[in-house]
């Protein structure tokens, strides 16, 4: 039988982190949140490819950043935006499986409705609703 989710996010970016957080403060359980990251640990683009005095910045290609969401990103060093989201990740508990690239997701019509099923390196899954990020 595969593990159901009430949401499972692709992705502990940044955004995908960020979802995680704003799912758990919206009153879904964490233990029905899972985040799958096929890297090693969070934030594995920034941490492999960005040099240590670059900037992580909270604007987008020149649009300032505003603030609507639980987590207010400001511009960041890189050491600070990973101790950040280390931070976000042990508030909320996130539950993060390293090492799991996903293979598939598609949806699938079960009793009850239909549901999505991700195939990873880890395992298959099946969520009420997915997100890649």
């Amino acid at each position: 039988m595969n593990a159901m989710y009430d949401l499972i996010i692709i992705g502990a970016g940044p955004g995908g982190i960020a979802l995680a957080a704003e799912a758990c403060a919206s009153g879904i359980n964490q233990s029905q949140i899972l985040v799958l990251e096929k890297g090693a640990t969070h934030n594995f683009a920034i941490r492999q490819l960005y040099p240590d005095q670059k900037l992580t910045t909270a604007n987008y290609k020149g649009f300032d950043a505003r603030c609507e969401g639980l987590l207010c990103v400001s511009d960041m060093t890189k050491s600070e935006t990973i101790e950040f989201f280390d931070k976000v990740i042990s508030d909320y508990q996130i539950n993060i499986q390293f090492d799991a690239e996903v293979f598939g997701m598609r949806a699938v019509d079960q009793e009850g409705g239909a549901r999505f099923r991700v195939e990873s390196s880890n395992g298959t899954y099946e969520s009420k609703v997915s997100a890649c990020l």
